[in-house]
């Protein structure tokens, strides 16, 4: 299940459990607004409670980041995995806005960062 919180161009998005194609299909038309009202979006992933995906929801994420790509100009990604924190690391080469890893303890800091 996908959690969203939105404030303008800003998403608080929440992974908790496994994440299925449903998810993606109700995030995407949020976001598609705020591209077209804002231009940019900023966003605070938090992985905490994040079990994985389906097979097809992992390749509608992938998309998904691939066809905002531009779009997002700072990603804060919150965890508590090693793997997440290689993510946030190789995003770098997939997308040109900021991403960066924080730990779970450092949420608040994350936040902070991603809205400045």
């Amino acid at each position: 299940m996908l959690k969203v919180d939105q404030e303008g161009n800003f998403f608080k998005i929440t992974a908790i459990g496994t994440l299925t194609p449903k998810d993606y299909e109700d995030l995407t038309p949020a976001i598609d607004k705020a591209v077209r009202e804002y231009g940019s979006i900023k966003a605070l992933l938090n992985l905490e409670a994040f079990e994985g995906w389906e097979l097809e929801a992992a390749w509608d994420d992938f998309k998904l980041g691939m066809h905002y790509r531009d779009t997002f100009t700072k990603v804060a990604i919150v965890g508590n995995k090693t793997w997440e924190e290689w993510i946030a690391k190789l995003s770098h080469f997939l997308m040109p806005g900021d991403v960066k890893y924080f730990t779970v303890a450092d949420l608040g800091q994350a936040e902070a960062w991603v809205q400045s």
